[in-house]
């Protein structure tokens, strides 16, 4: 089920998920003071967001519904019944909503509380996997058990509760998340918040095990309840979380503005390595000038991606562009001079249009196949052998060439 707090006025959502035994009381502080609304109304944050909370039955004890006979209750024919489902089924639900409801978002900034997080951890698993592509840009975990909770642990000794189970230390269920998450392509940018005074998620459960920049997560003078209660917006809790979102929501914007730029002098790059392979290979100059167009570009995008997370995005681009390099050359060096330098650098580049969205898929959604094709040049703006595009490259003849550019 869906709480709408604000609705079409943003392409930007920012999503609530609540934890074990919650629902839209999870954001509610003891005066009945809203999180979400206080986003909504906060007058820096005019019509930014859109908020949307996604709630989900979890409670202790499963409710059996008023069947008036032993047929209805057997087969629960006149009502629904609802009942904790486990982890991976609640992230089917979310997922649909995303499917359904949340389609049209240009971008989602997951909030997410206990539980919620290992939901929302999963649903985003499933889309990069399926699609190796998703909206969701940005994953807050507030006291998120990534590592399991001991609490879970002894209560499932007293209780059958699917999520009690899921949530317990070494869990099935927590090592697939956390395997997947860190096998991901690519995640959406992370951060994380832990209450100093949380009894239920200790510290190094709540900082997922991969987070080691310091500057992706925050400690608070709360427990596992009070942190997502803020009870105004000079909270803490409230100004640590806002942080994190204005942040994401900024990285996120900046990259928007990345577009193809025309490589106006045409004299730029002539002494570059990746320039002389391409001489050396007596390519034609017209698609050496495209060549020198392309790394411009990837060289923009690589000034503008900077962070820690663009930087693991951009060198799992680098590797994929390179193995596709390597098999086309392999190609070229079995057909043993049946094809020309030219059309080794044409396959190449056909591949990287051909697999992008699909092998070269990544977070950094922006990135064009332009892009793409300037890191294959990139690659090869150095001294060595590793992207050449003739069988009889010499280094010694690289190195005189560059020299004599340079005089």
């Amino acid at each position: 089920m869906l709480s709408w707090t604000k609705k079409g006025t943003s392409d930007t959502l920012l999503l609530f998920v609540h934890g074990l035994m919650g629902g839209e009381g999870t954001w509610n502080s003891p005066s009945g003071i809203s999180f979400p609304q206080l986003i909504a109304e906060d007058p820096e944050l005019v019509d930014k967001f859109d908020i949307v909370c996604f709630d989900y039955y979890s409670t202790w004890n499963r409710k059996l519904g008023g069947a008036s006979s032993l047929m209805q209750r057997i087969f629960r024919l006149k009502n629904k019944t609802e009942k904790n489902l486990p982890i991976d089924e609640i992230s089917e639900l979310l997922q649909t909503n995303f499917v359904v409801e949340f389609g049209n978002y240009k971008k989602v900034i997951i909030l997410a509380h206990s539980m919620g997080g290992l939901i929302s951890k999963s649903c985003i698993i499933k889309q990069i996997t399926k699609n190796l592509s998703t909206n969701i840009v940005g994953f807050i975990s507030i006291a998120v058990p990534h590592s399991g909770s001991a609490i879970a642990n002894y209560a499932s000794f007293i209780s059958s509760h699917a999520q009690l189970k899921d949530l317990s230390v070494l869990s099935s269920e927590i090592d697939k998340l956390n395997r997947e998450w860190m096998g991901l392509p690519f995640r959406p940018l992370d951060r994380y918040l832990y209450g100093s005074y949380d009894d239920v998620v200790k510290k190094q459960s709540a900082i997922a095990i991969h987070s080691n920049d310091r500057d992706n997560y925050l400690a608070l003078d709360e427990g596992h309840l009070s942190i997502c209660k803020p009870t105004d917006r000079d909270t803490l809790s409230y100004k640590s979380i806002l942080k994190y979102v204005i942040e994401i929501n900024n990285k996120t914007k900046e990259k928007e503005t990345l577009d193809i730029q025309s490589l106006t002098d045409k004299e730029m790059y002539n002494d570059e390595y990746f320039v002389l392979k391409l001489v050396i290979a007596d390519v034609h100059e017209r698609i050496t000038g495209q060549a020198k167009e392309y790394f411009y570009n990837a060289e923009r995008a690589r000034k503008l991606f900077t962070s820690d997370e663009d930087k693991k995005d951009l060198k799992y681009l680098y590797d994929r562009v390179n193995e596709i390099y390597q098999i086309e050359y392999q190609n070229f060096l079995c057909q043993k001079g049946a094809m020309s330098s030219e059309q080794l650098l044409y396959s190449v580049h056909s591949k990287i249009m051909e697999k992008n969205d699909i092998h070269l898929k990544s977070r950094l959604h922006n990135l064009s196949t332009t892009h793409k094709s300037g890191m294959l040049h990139q690659l090869a703006n150095c001294l060595d052998d590793k992207v050449i595009w003739t069988d009889s490259f010499d280094q010694d003849s690289l190195k005189s060439l560059k020299e004599e550019k340079n005089e």
